[in-house]
């Protein structure tokens, strides 16, 4: 794994206030992917790690991210909004029904 995306921001001092950003979609699949990646990896230093090889527990840990978003309990979540990323709550469940059937396999 390579190291992080970096990103570098103009910011004010003045609280509250919001600027315009314009992502491209290069960019945003990239972080994506990124967050996505660690997720699924034991961390072995700054920027290094390995893909887990247990299947349940990358499963356990898909359903975890699932379940945070839908609380609003992610990095950015606001516990006001719960329940607007629903779909999130749908992919939780089958997410958590394979982990517990990939518990029983020889994995």
């Amino acid at each position: 794994m390579g190291d992080l995306v970096k990103t570098v921001a103009q910011t004010n001092s003045k609280e509250k206030s919001c600027v315009d950003v314009h992502c491209h979609c290069n960019g945003m699949w990239s972080i994506v992917q990124q967050f996505s990646t660690i997720r699924l990896c034991e961390m072995l230093g700054r920027g290094k790690g390995k893909i887990l090889q247990a299947y349940s527990t990358r499963a356990k840990r898909i359903a975890a991210t699932y379940a945070r978003f839908y609380l609003e309990t992610e990095d950015g979540g606001d516990s006001d909004l719960k329940g607007r990323h629903y779909w999130m709550a749908l992919g939780a469940f089958p997410r958590k029904n394979g982990r517990l059937l990939l518990g029983h396999a020889a994995c």
